[in-house]
C-alpha cells in the first residue's frame, strides 16, 4: 500500500550516510513527540506493512474498507485491490497484517482458486473469522475438496474453513448428499473457536432430512462439527423428526437464500449458538417465508448435549415469537411476542427464558418471564453477554425514577430502559427522540425500525459492557442538555411537495446538516442545501426516500430542529448519563460525533469491532467537532478525526488535520486501530504527507527497536559486476518483456487500455547490478494504474525485492524506477549470482509482461553463474 522513496542517487555515498543518521534521529524525536502528544503514553504503529528480510516494504495492495482487529491486538484482517503479500490473484482480497517483534507484516488469507474465477472479488468471500483472525470461513464457488464438484456456471457455492496454516476444510457437506447439486450452502453463525458451524442449505445432506415444502425456497439448518466431521440437522425434534416442511433459520436470521451475506446481515443471530456450541436457538417456519400461511414464527432451543428440542413460546399459537438474542453460554435467551405468555398482554413484550433448570435470579428454570411491564415494547436495545441486563425501548412508563438529567420517563414517548434479570428491578434511562427508533419514512408516522431498535442488532447504536454495567449509545435528543442544536419555528406555512423553510432565524443552521421539521408522527427530516438567508432554508432536491419536496403540511410555529447526533454514556452503577461526544457545554454543535465502527446490540458480536474498553472506561469515536485545540476546523469540515474518552477526558488519536476513520479496540483498550490517508510511522522519511489508505494502531506503550543499519554501499570498481547473457535480451529482440498467456478481458467488453514496455538495455542492466536500480519505460494507451516489481530468490524463498507503480489519468509514458532491497544488494555484493524476476503490469489489463534476468556481483564467474534461462 505505500511505496517509500529513497534518496537520490546523486547524493555522494558519504554524505548520503549522514543524512541517514540525521533522518533516523529526526524519525527518533518526531515519534516521541507524536508518543508524548497522545494519551496513555500511545505510540503510532503502521498495521497495513510488509516486511522482507527484516525491512519494510512497499505494499501494493489498496484498502478497499475498514479493518477488523483481533480482541488480542496483535492482528488485523482488511479487504484490499492487488497482488500484494501471496495474493494470487490482482482483485480484490483479503489481507491479515501481524504483529511481529520488529513489526508489523501482511499475508494474503484468499484462498487461490483452482480455476480462474470471473469478476473482481472472484466470487470468494469471506463471512467469518475466529476472534485472534487465525480461522476464516469463505464462501466459494471453488472446489478445494475431492467430493465437492458442483457444477459450473450453476453460481452454487460451498462453505470452506481455512486454518491458520492455510489448508482448506469443506464444511458445507454431510453423509448425505453428492456434492454435484447446483445448490448454495450459506452461513449462519459459528462458536468462537470455529469448531461448530451452522449453515442453511437447502440440500438434503443427513438421513433424517426428509423432504422440504417447494413453497418459498425453504432450507434446512445444520451444525458441522469440524474436530468430529459430522453434520447433524437442527431443526428437528427431540425424536430426530424434521420439525415441519418450511425449514428453519438461526435465531431470527429471517431473510433465507442470502448467497455470500452471513445472516446477521437481515436478521438478529448474535449468540444464536451458545460459545461451546451445545445450546442452539432457531425459529420455524422462518418469518420470511409465510408458511404456513395461518402461522407465525415460532421459537426452539436445540440442545445437543441431551439431544432435546424445546419450545421457548407457545408453538400452537396464532401469535409469533422473534429471538432476540441470548448469553454467550446459553443459560437466558430473550425474545419479543405477542403471545401473552405468563399472562402478559397481546402486545408486544420482551421474554426472558431461563434454559437451565435451577433459577437464575428472578427467572425460574426452564421458564419465561415478561420484563416490558405488559404495556409493549418498541424494540430491544442491548444485552449484556452474561444476560444480568437487557436495555429496550417502550413508550410506557414502566421505572418511575429520574435520570441524572433531571428526567423521567413520558408516556407516549420512546423511553429507554434497562432491567436487571437478577433482581427483577427496571430502571429508566433516558427518553429518545422518535429519530432514534424510526426511519420515519416518509414521515415518523411510517417507516420502519432503526438506531436503537434497528435490525440486525449488530445495526444498532447501542453498545453494552460484557456485564452490562455501561452501555453507550447514539441519541439525536441531546440528552444531558450540553450542546442545545439550533432550533426555529416556521413563519409561514410550509406546504407540500416545498424545499423552502420560511423561519425565524437560520443562525447555526448549517449546510450538509440534517433537520428534523414537525414533531410527532407528521415530523419529516431532510438534509439542508443552502442557508438562503437569516431567514430561509433551502433544503435538497430529494429527501431521505427520493421524494421531491416536503410529504405533508406544516403549519406556522411548527418546530424546525438540526440534528445533533452524539455518543452518550450511562452508567448502572449511580445511574449517571454522560455525553461522550459532545463539544465544551455551551457550544452549538455543528458537527456530529459517531461512537465505534459498527457491531452493536452486544458487546463484540462476532465479525464486528469493539467500540470501547471491557469495562466501558475508554471509549473510541469519530467526529467532526473540534473537541480539542489540535483539530480546530472550519465551520463547515467534514473532516474526521478519532478521538478517546477516558474517565470524562477527551483526548485526540488522529492529529486533526486529515480524516481518519476509527476501525476497533481490543477489550484491554491498549490498541486503537485507525484508517488514514496521512502517514503517521514515526520512521516513515514521508512523515505527516498525504498517501493511500493505511491503517495505525494508536497501541499503549507501542513501538518497535530501530531497524539495523544498512550494510555500507560498495565504490569503485567494487561495485561493477557482471550481467549474466539471456537469450531473451540477445540481439535482434525488440521487447525485452513479453506477454505471458492470452490477454483476457473483463465481462462486457475489452481492456480499456494496453500497455507496452521499452526494451532493457545492455548499459541499464550494469547499472542495475551497480547501483541496485532499474528504471523501466512504460507506455499506456489510456488511464490505468502501471506496476512494477521485482521477484528474486534469497535464502531459498522466493520474494520481492523491488516494487513501483504510476497512477495515469490519461494515455502516458511513465517512468518507474525499481529500487533493490538490502538484502538482494547484499547479495550482490558479495560476488552471488541473482536470478531476477521483472514483471508489469497495467490495472486496466489483464496482461502480465516478464523478463528474467539472471545478474552476477562483483568478481563472480561465469561458470559460477551458469544455469538455463526461462521466457516468461
Amino acid at each position: 500500500m505505500s511505496t517509500r522513496r529513497r534518496a537520490p542517487r546523486s547524493v555522494p555515498t558519504a554524505r548520503l550516510a549522514v543524512l541517514v543518521v540525521l533522518g533516523a534521529l529526526l524519525a527518533s524525536l518526531l515519534g516521541a513527540a507524536l508518543a508524548q502528544a497522545l494519551p496513555d503514553n500511545r505510540v503510532y504503529e503502521l498495521a497495513t506493512r510488509l516486511e522482507e528480510n527484516g525491512h519494510e516494504a512497499g505494499l501494493n495492495g489498496v484498502e478497499t474498507g475498514l479493518g477488523f482487529p483481533a480482541s488480542t491486538g496483535e492482528a488485523l484482517v482488511w479487504e484490499g485491490i492487488g497482488p500484494c503479500c501471496g495474493a494470487s490473484t490482482g482483485g480484490v482480497n483479503l489481507f491479515r497484517s501481524e504483529r511481529k517483534a520488529r513489526g508489523w507484516t501482511t499475508q494474503a488469507l484468499t484462498p487461490a482458486p483452482i480455476e480462474p474465477q470471473v469478476s473482481l472479488y472472484e466470487n470468494q468471500t469471506p463471512v467469518y473469522w475466529s476472534s485472534d483472525l487465525t480461522k476464516t470461513i469463505w464462501v466459494t464457488p471453488s472446489d478445494y475438496a475431492p467430493g465437492d464438484k458442483r457444477p459450473k456456471g450453476s453460481r452454487a457455492q460451498d462453505l470452506y474453513l481455512r486454518s491458520p496454516e492455510g489448508s482448506l476444510t469443506w464444511l458445507s457437506q454431510g453423509p448425505f448428499g453428492t456434492g454435484e447439486e447446483p445448490v448454495t450452502a450459506e452461513l449462519d453463525a459459528a462458536t468462537p473457536d470455529v469448531n461448530d458451524v451452522v449453515f442453511s442449505s437447502v440440500e438434503p445432506l443427513t438421513a433424517n432430512a426428509t423432504p422440504l415444502n417447494e413453497y418459498n425456497d425453504p432450507q434446512y439448518l445444520y451444525l458441522r462439527n469440524v474436530a468430529a466431521g459430522t453434520t447433524s440437522l437442527i431443526d428437528v425434534d427431540s425424536g430426530g423428526k424434521l420439525l415441519g416442511p418450511a425449514g428453519a433459520t438461526l435465531g431470527d436470521g429471517n431473510n433465507l437464500n442470502e448467497g455470500t451475506g452471513a445472516v446477521d446481515r437481515n436478521g438478529t443471530i448474535t449468540h444464536a449458538i451458545s460459545e461451546n456450541g451445545s445450546k442452539i436457538f432457531f425459529e420455524t417456519p422462518p418469518e420470511s417465508t409465510g408458511f404456513p400461511e395461518s402461522s407465525e414464527s415460532h421459537l426452539y432451543m436445540r440442545d445437543l448435549d441431551n439431544e432435546t428440542t424445546t419450545p421457548l413460546d407457545e408453538p400452537e399459537a396464532s401469535g409469533y415469537a422473534q429471538f432476540e438474542g441470548a448469553s454467550t453460554d446459553g443459560s437466558l435467551v430473550f425474545f419479543t411476542s405477542n403471545e401473552g405468555l405468563d399472562g402478559a398482554g397481546s402486545a408486544k413484550e420482551l421474554y426472558v427464558f431461563n434454559t437451565t433448570t435451577s433459577p437464575i435470579g428472578i427467572v425460574p428454570g426452564m421458564s419465561s418471564v415478561p420484563l416490558g411491564g405488559g404495556g409493549g415494547i418498541l424494540g430491544e436495545s442491548a444485552i449484556a453477554n452474561d444476560g444480568s441486563h437487557v436495555y429496550y425501548v417502550s413508550e410506557g412508563v414502566l421505572a418511575p425514577n429520574t435520570n441524572s438529567g433531571g428526567q423521567k420517563a413520558t408516556a407516549g414517548e420512546p423511553n429507554l430502559y434497562v432491567t436487571d434479570t437478577g433482581s427483577g428491578q427496571t430502571t429508566f434511562v433516558a427518553t429518545l427522540v422518535k429519530t432514534d427508533v424510526n426511519t420515519c419514512s416518509f414521515t415518523c408516522g411510517t417507516g420502519s425500525a432503526a438506531g436503537m431498535v434497528a435490525e440486525p442488532d449488530v445495526a444498532r447504536l447501542a453498545y453494552p459492557t460484557p456485564n452490562g454495567s455501561v452501555l453507550v449509545f447514539q441519541s439525536s435528543g441531546n440528552q444531558t442538555g450540553q450542546n442545545a442544536p439550533p432550533t426555529t419555528t416556521l413563519t409561514a406555512e410550509a406546504k407540500s411537495e416545498e424545499r423552502t423553510l420560511t423561519v425565524a432565524s437560520t443562525e447555526g443552521f448549517l449546510a450538509g446538516h440534517t433537520v428534523e421539521i414537525g414533531t410527532g408522527s407528521s415530523e419529516e427530516l431532510y438534509e439542508i442545501e443552502s442557508v438562503v438567508s437569516p431567514t430561509e432554508l433551502k433544503l435538497t432536491e430529494y429527501g431521505p426516500d427520493y421524494r421531491p419536496g416536503l410529504v405533508t403540511e406544516h403549519p406556522v410555529g411548527a418546530v424546525v430542529t438540526q440534528e445533533s447526533l452524539e455518543g452518550y454514556r450511562y452508567s448502572t452503577t449511580n445511574n449517571e448519563l454522560v455525553c461522550v461526544t459532545c463539544a465544551p457545554s455551551g457550544t452549538t454543535p455543528t458537527g456530529y460525533g459517531v461512537v465505534g465502527a459498527g457491531g452493536g446490540g452486544t458487546y463484540g458480536p462476532p465479525t464486528s469491532s469493539l467500540a470501547m474498553n471491557e469495562d466501558g472506561s475508554e471509549i473510541f469515536f469519530d467526529s467532526t467537532e473540534a473537541l480539542v485545540p489540535e483539530a480546530v476546523k472550519g465551520s463547515t469540515s467534514t473532516l474526521l478525526d478519532v478521538y478517546e474518552w477516558e474517565d470524562g477526558k477527551v483526548s485526540l488519536l488522529s492529529t486533526g488535520t486529515v480524516s481518519a476513520f476509527f476501525e476497533g479496540t481490543t477489550p484491554s483498550g491498549d490498541d486503537a486501530f485507525f484508517a488514514t490517508h496521512e502517514r503517521l510511522d514515526p520512521g516513515d522519511p514521508e512523515l505527516h504527507t498525504v498517501g493511500p489508505v493505511e491503517s495505525y494502531d494508536a497501541r499503549v506503550n507501542g513501538g518497535f527497536p530501530a531497524p539495523p543499519s544498512p550494510a555500507a554501499p560498495c565504490s569503485g570498481q567494487a561495485c561493477r559486476g557482471e550481467v549474466g547473457s539471456t537469450v531473451f535480451f540477445a540481439p535482434p529482440a525488440s521487447a525485452m518483456l513479453t506477454n505471458v498467456g492470452a490477454t483476457t478481458t473483463a465481462a462486457g467488453g475489452a481492456s480499456s487500455s494496453t500497455f507496452s514496455v521499452a526494451q532493457i538495455t545492455a548499459a541499464q542492466r550494469a547499472r542495475l547490478v551497480r547501483t541496485g536500480s532499474l528504471t523501466l519505460s512504460v507506455t499506456a494507451t489510456g488511464a490505468a494504474e502501471i506496476e512494477a516489481r521485482a521477484m528474486a530468490k534469497l535464502k531459498g524463498k522466493t520474494q520481492r525485492v523491488a516494487y513501483a507503480s504510476s497512477k495515469l489519468t490519461k494515455a502516458k509514458t511513465v517512468k518507474l524506477t525499481l529500487h533493490l532491497n538490502n538484502a538482494s544488494r547484499r547479495a550482490l555484493s558479495t560476488g552471488k549470482a541473482l536470478a531476477l524476476r521483472v514483471e508489469v503490469s497495467s490495472s486496466a489489463s489483464s496482461t502480465i509482461r516478464i523478463a528474467e534476468l539472471n545478474l552476477k556481483g562483483p568478481g563472480h564467474t561465469a561458470a559460477q553463474a551458469g544455469g538455463s534461462h526461462r521466457h516468461g
